[in-house]
Parts: structure tokens; sequence; C-alpha cells
């Protein structure tokens, strides 16, 4: 069974940026 949903994978890549996005300020406020 393919359940491929691209809403399902346009939310988890605009986690993945929040993410990144968290990572870079925090190494760029040490």
């Amino acid at each position: 069974m393919n359940n491929y949903n691209p809403y399902n994978c346009g939310v988890a890549f605009k986690i993945s940026l929040k993410q990144e996005r968290q990572k870079i300020s925090l190494e760029i406020s040490d």
C-alpha cells in the first residue's frame, strides 16, 4: 500500500527547515 501524501511531505520538510534554523541560530548566539 502506498500512502504517499504530498501534504505530509511538505509538513515534514517545513519542520526539518525549522529545526535547521534553530540549530543555526543556536550556533550564532553561542
